[in-house]
């Protein structure tokens, strides 16, 4: 009876307009129903009601420690040790470099070789000194301390040899300090000479006085030519940036890049301008004067050829002239002698 009133309480919600033969006060507590059927339910059901699955507890996550080991800094001794060693050497005092040396002491050459322990390094210092041109001096301009752990250091730097009348000879080096008590002591210094770089410097150096920048002012024209002239790659080539103007307007700029040919054994030119020209061009030096011969394509076509003839003055003038000069199969004025300034700020 009880749920045939429940039912009849929801048709007459749900489908509004049909009878319903349900006592009046019971439609105006749904509620009411809502709980009876709610706890019928629970009465009429086949299994008791379970218990909710226990909440598990979670274990509080572990104190994370902000705690920072502090590293351990190089001390003032080690830059001690190495000026002390440097100025051994630089005094050739074999005995005080040998104190710098732990009793198992390794060191490797540059080729290689390893000599070990105070007597071999004693040996090895002293024939090398004997041989050691009287100018020879140590430094080393750069150098890095590491404290690998408080009784061991690591030093790498780069050390330069110098001696009257010759280049500076340049390496790398890594050494390792074992602390003895209140000293630090090599226990191994292993040397690696640097390699130069690969330049063609001694074949360009000829052309070294057109670095700078340069100014040509026409004599009877307006017009104006300015070149700058670097070095570049490690000194393999020289650039040189130039601008052509006439009455403040640029009419056309470039690049030559001049460089050696090992193979012609000769300089080289290679050049461009801003209208898509480009060509090649040969140098050749003859009782001081720079001849440049020059094959050219224009951006129409058109071949040209020309011979520029640089000629220095002094450290700040040079004259430029041009000749034999073709284009498309016809001979073109010469250009006469005018004289290049450089540019000094």
């Amino acid at each position: 009876m009880l749920f045939d009133n429940i039912k009849s309480a929801f048709q007459s919600l749900i489908l509004p307009g049909k009878e319903c033969a349900v006592n009046k006060k019971l439609l105006t507590n749904i509620p009411a129903f809502i709980s009876v059927f709610c706890i019928a339910g629970l009465l009429c059901a086949d299994e008791p009601p379970t218990a909710p699955p226990a909440t598990e507890v979670k274990e509080a996550p572990a104190a994370v420690s902000t705690k920072t080991e502090t590293a351990v800094e190089p001390t003032a001794d080690l830059k001690k040790a190495l000026d002390g060693y440097v100025s051994a050497y630089n005094e050739r005092n074999v005995d005080a470099l040998l104190s710098y040396w732990s009793a198992g002491g390794v060191y490797t050459t540059s080729n290689g070789n390893q000599i070990q322990g105070i007597e071999e390094l004693k040996e090895s210092f002293t024939s090398y000194f004997a041989d050691l041109d009287k100018s020879t001096r140590l430094e080393v301009p750069e150098y890095e301390h590491e404290m690998i752990s408080p009784k061991i250091a690591r030093e790498t730097g780069i050390a330069m040899l110098y001696q009257e009348g010759q280049d500076p000879e340049r390496s790398e080096y890594t050494a390792y300090y074992i602390r003895e008590g209140d000293e630090w002591k090599l226990e191994s210094l292993e040397e690696l000479v640097i390699v130069p770089e690969v330049s063609n410097y001694e074949q360009l150096q000829p052309l070294e006085w057109m670095i700078g920048e340069w100014v040509i002012d026409g004599n009877k024209s307006d017009t104006t030519v300015t070149f700058t002239n670097k070095w570049t790659m490690n000194q393999n080539f020289i650039i040189s940036n130039f601008t052509i103007t006439t009455d403040g307007q640029t009419e056309m700029s470039g690049a030559q890049l001049i460089g050696w040919d090992p193979v012609a054994e000769t300089l080289r030119s290679w050049i461009f301008d801003s209208q898509g020209g480009f060509g090649t061009g040969s140098w050749s030096e003859n009782n001081g004067h720079w001849s440049l011969r020059m094959l050219f394509q224009t951006n129409e076509g058109e071949t040209a050829s020309a011979i520029n003839i640089y000629t220095p003055i002094d450290m700040d003038t040079y004259q430029f002239e041009s000749v034999s000069r073709e284009r498309g199969g016809q001979l073109l004025p010469s250009i006469e002698k005018v004289t290049a300034h450089r540019v000094v700020d």
